[in-house]
């Protein structure tokens, strides 16, 4: 049984080293140092217990065993790198890369994705949450969905609005769908601009000076579960709060909801159009935003 090789780094280093008969060139290459890069080949040579290169004061050149090696390495590297193109493209093809805010995956995305994996299965499709903004030019995600104007080809697939929700909890008895007036006991919770309250108690006819204004949440997913936790009565943005209006955590005041000018978009590279894997989730993302839309009207 031939004896095990000690490190396979040792075979790159002597890859490169060979094809420039040089350690200097090589050690240029793998940005490494000639004196490492000689003794990762020392090394080799004596695992395998022969002479790669024969040294002189100032080069090196290969033996007949290090030039036979030389090529058998070379077109086992070529190989290797081959299957790895292979491998990358095939995950190209098949995994789709989604960046989008933590509240929109957590409340709203991630909630009916088992819908789009059981319709495309041989689709990998891996959620990135992030709130800060990813580029879809640079390969670090394929599609990203967002609120606002970024860079790349993009379709506005939801006009938001605030809709104002509470746990059951906090009605008991009372009807379903109560009124804004009999919740202004509550604290009144919002996602960064308390003006939106102001707004809705002006429109209502409520005295806005004589409400409790309740904490403000940084990300809209928190204000929600803050809402479903009963610490208040919460407007909300209506994909967030959608989940748990549908499963009666949440129900929804007998008001008019608000248009906060918030636009959802989809975005993705420039020349991507075209791209299966794109094409799916857009067409798939157009189908959910119109049934989102389609259940907003019935309630509301």
């Amino acid at each position: 049984m031939p004896p095990p090789l000690r490190t396979l780094s040792g075979l790159l280093d002597f890859a490169a080293a060979a094809r420039h008969v040089s350690f200097r060139l090589a050690a240029q290459e793998l940005n490494k140092t000639p004196a490492a890069v000689g003794q990762q080949i020392k090394q080799l040579e004596e695992s395998l217990g022969f002479k790669l290169f024969t040294r002189f004061p100032r080069h090196v050149t290969l033996t007949d065993k290090g030039e036979e090696l030389s090529h058998s390495v070379s077109y086992l590297l070529d190989e290797l790198r081959a299957k790895i193109s292979s491998l990358q493209a095939d995950d190209e093809a098949t995994v789709l890369k989604i960046t989008t805010t933590h509240s929109f995956a957590i409340k709203w995305l991630v909630p009916r994705l088992h819908i789009f994996t059981a319709r495309h299965p041989d689709l990998d499709v891996r959620v990135l949450p992030n709130d800060a903004v990813i580029s879809v030019e640079d390969g670090t995600c394929d599609v990203a969905l967002r609120v606002g104007q970024f860079a790349g080809a993009q379709e506005v697939y939801y006009h938001e609005k605030l809709v104002v929700v509470c746990s059951p909890g906090l009605i008991e008895s009372g009807p379903s769908r109560p009124k804004l007036a009999d919740l202004l006991g509550f604290p009144l919770l919002h996602s960064g601009d308390a003006q939106w309250w102001s707004d809705v108690l002006a429109r209502e006819g409520l005295d806005s000076s004589r409400s409790r204004f309740g904490r403000s949440y940084s990300h809209g997913g928190i204000l929600v579960q803050a809402a479903v936790a009963g610490l208040g009565v919460a407007l909300a943005p209506y994909p967030l709060a959608y989940e748990d209006l549908e499963r009666g955590n949440l129900v929804a005041a007998d008001c008019a909801p608000l248009d906060s000018g918030i636009r959802y978009r989809l975005i993705y590279g420039r020349n991507r159009t075209n791209v299966r894997k794109i094409q799916l989730f857009r067409s798939w993302m157009t189908e959910e935003m119109a049934a989102l839309q389609a259940r907003f009207n019935e309630q509301f």
